[in-house]
């Protein structure tokens, strides 16, 4: 739901210079035209929401959704990989049992975890956090 997205975005741009990386080091999933500094650390940010289920009612309907958050972290090699989870650590804490709530339902997240990726170039390291959101739609 495009309230969610929006609310996810703005999460991580908000807090994006507490991870450890620039604004211009990020590529925000089909963002066109992103350069980015490869000998230095960058990611790749992208939300993917999952499957609604809808609950009707008289006025009104229940959507559930869940989905999930992933940060593509890239460290050039040489650069070890302390640096790679620091940036994994940093991002798996600013959703941490986030919560988001506005007039028609709510965000929450679950427990993000990070996954070492077999990359030959870089120490890539991807942080997926889980989320479930409620949202009521008028009829």
């Amino acid at each position: 739901m495009i309230e969610d997205i929006d609310a996810l975005r703005t999460r991580f741009r908000a807090n994006l210079e507490s991870i450890g990386l620039k604004s211009d080091q990020v590529v925000m999933l089909n963002q066109p035209g992103a350069n980015v500094d490869e000998k230095k650390p960058w990611g790749i940010f992208l939300i993917n929401p999952g499957a609604a289920e809808e609950q009707g009612f008289d006025t009104y309907v229940r959507v559930f959704q869940t989905g999930y958050v992933m940060l593509q972290i890239f460290v050039p090699n040489g650069q070890g990989s302390k640096v790679a989870y620091e940036i994994a650590e940093a991002f798996r804490k600013i959703w941490f049992k986030w919560r988001e709530r506005s007039e028609t339902g709510h965000i929450l997240t679950k427990v993000g975890y990070p996954r070492q990726i077999a990359n030959k170039d870089f120490m890539q390291v991807n942080v997926f956090v889980p989320y479930d959101s409620v949202r009521l739609m008028p009829l």
